[in-house]
């Protein structure tokens, strides 16, 4: 299974978005994240940050 997950300015929300989504009890998929507008200095180090 596939799940996108647009991001718009997301920096608040993504943290919690993901957290939600790792916790459900379904674990194969792909998680696929677009953002829509990149601040690179804001965005990219929360997802970097977040997986590893």
């Amino acid at each position: 299974m596939s799940i996108g997950l647009p991001v718009y300015n997301g920096e608040k929300f993504i943290r919690v978005a993901l957290d939600s989504l790792l916790a459900q009890t379904f674990t194969d998929f792909e998680l696929i994240i677009s953002e829509l507008y990149v601040v690179y200095s804001q965005q990219c180090p929360i997802l970097i940050e977040y997986f590893t």
